[in-house]
């Protein structure tokens, strides 16, 4: 006897409470791309800073541990030094608060370990940290 039920062609619904098993399904990010000085408003997902030519100075508030974030310079071309900084008392890698991406390409996969601190899984290219 079993005490489950096997759906071969699957099940499509909205579930409302906790599942347990095996789920599988699409994982999407939220995406928010910047062309312009501005705000980061999400603190999962997947953040653009598109621009040839102008420099986006995007600030990013304090995270919640377990927060992730891609961080991409998507312009098509130039060199505009993007950056992204923290606001005081938080740090990308428990020292500096500003990455700076100038090239197309760069990118941060970050995820906060505290309320005060990102931890850099990956650095691509080579996106410059510093203290302002």
């Amino acid at each position: 006897m079993t005490d489950y039920t096997v759906f071969p062609n699957g099940v499509q619904s909205d579930f409302v409470g906790n599942i347990t098993g095996n789920v599988v399904g699409e994982h999407r990010h939220l995406t928010q791309e910047l062309t312009a000085t501005g705000a980061i408003t999400i603190n999962s997902g997947l953040v653009k800073l598109n621009h040839a030519s102008t420099i986006i100075a995007a600030t990013l508030d304090a995270p919640t541990a377990g927060d992730e974030l891609y961080i991409v310079n998507s312009s098509a071309s130039g060199t505009a030094a993007h950056t992204v900084t923290l606001p005081a008392g938080c740090t990308w890698d428990g020292t500096n608060n500003t990455a700076t991406l100038n090239a197309p390409g760069e990118a941060l996969h970050v995820i906060a370990l505290s309320a005060t601190k990102w931890f850099i899984l990956e650095n691509i290219g080579s996106v410059a940290l510093s203290t302002v």
